[in-house]
């Protein structure tokens, strides 16, 4: 992207640009089903339909396989003459060899953008659902999930957000980009380049992937990724099951309540489990039907009902430290976590508090 905006800036030498045009056409489309399977990888989709993945693959390479082979087959003079028309010229040519005739049916103002926008778009839909997804299985086992890089993997996709706006506007503009707004041609090229660095800065920075989460809980990735918590329901009759909830619960409130274990950094949901002496699968039904909620929400909730305590002890304490002492494994996730659960910053809570 960056050598062709230089090229079109510099010197529209159309021989160069059609050579150019088959590497980009390659790369730019291939782009997006790479970042499908980043997507995949990050958040465990273990799902084998070769359908799934052929639909972001074989499009784009019969694309732009078929627009490579026609312009090789041209020649050096016909490709460099077709390019030029085609830009200069809005399309204009006559369809005298069926192999023009190929290339204008690929290489237009809408079938090569068009490509673009469904593989960018379809991808973002399916990023979207896999992250959320993938999100609320961390909030189900792990109190902190700053360090789990999932914030890179988002960043990821307000990249393809910004990247499937960029195509749309080019496909609006059609031929009118390259003959009434010239110039922005090597801006908007620039751009391009400027975004896909951007998300391939984020792919690099992104190394805890659904398979680091499994094995971090010590479970089998097929049975922790292809499991949603609701379909881990605890077949019991409904007294048996109170009598469960009976005997665990006192023990889980002691643990919370008394021992304040929700004050340590890097609590597990097994970690709440083995203390209590049962098993996940019960502590997390358990915070569902009693406590209408899961695991992340329940301990940062005591979390911030302890700041707040200690706040009202020790006017002088600072978000920092507060954060440390409440097991926020960062000042940012503490001022976070505060907002969403009082509606307000802490230093807005803090001046309304009747203690100040």
């Amino acid at each position: 992207m960056g050598v062709s905006a230089f090229y079109w800036y510099v010197d529209k030498n159309y021989s160069l640009f059609y050579k150019l045009d088959i590497i980009e056409t390659y790369s730019t489309l291939l782009f997006i089903p790479v970042i499908f399977l980043y997507f995949k990888e990050v958040t465990g989709d273990k799902s084998r339909l070769a359908l799934k993945n052929s639909l972001f693959f074989i499009p784009p390479v019969l694309f732009a396989t078929i627009s490579a082979v026609c312009l090789l087959c041209l020649g050096e003079e016909q490709a460099t003459n077709f390019m030029k028309v085609m830009i200069e010229d809005n399309g204009d040519i006559h369809f005298d060899n069926p192999i023009y005739y190929t290339l204008r049916l690929l290489i237009n103002e809408y079938t090569y953008s068009l490509l673009l926008l469904l593989q960018a778009l379809s991808l973002f839909v399916y990023a979207i659902y896999r992250l959320i997804l993938y999100r609320q299985h961390l909030y189900d086992f792990f109190s902190n999930i700053d360090d789990k890089e999932i914030k890179h993997h988002w960043s990821v996709l307000w990249g393809i957000l910004a990247f499937l706006i960029l195509t749309f506007v080019v496909a609006v503009m059609g031929y009118a980009l390259y003959i009434e707004y010239e110039g922005l041609v090597s801006i908007i090229l620039f751009l391009y380049a400027a975004i896909l660095y951007y998300i391939c800065y984020h792919v690099s920075c992104s190394h805890y992937t659904a398979e680091t989460f499994a094995k971090e809980l010590m479970l089998p990735d097929q049975a922790l990724l292809d499991k949603d918590m609701e379909t881990l329901d605890i077949h019991t009759d409904t007294d048996h099951k109170a009598s469960i909830y009976l005997k665990f619960l006192p023990k889980l409130e002691k643990v919370i309540n008394e021992d304040k274990v929700f004050l340590q950094k890097n609590l597990r949901i097994n970690d709440i489990a083995n203390m209590v002496g049962t098993n996940r699968t019960y502590i997390s039904h358990i915070l569902k039907d009693e406590y209408n909620c899961n695991f992340w929400e329940f301990i940062n909730r005591k979390r911030i009902e302890y700041a707040k305590e200690q706040v009202q002890q020790n006017t002088e304490l600072t978000i920092d430290e507060l954060a440390s002492m409440c097991g926020f494994s960062q000042a940012s996730a503490f001022s976070r976590t505060f907002r969403q659960y009082e509606g307000k910053t802490f230093s807005e809570w803090k001046k309304k508090a009747a203690f100040c």
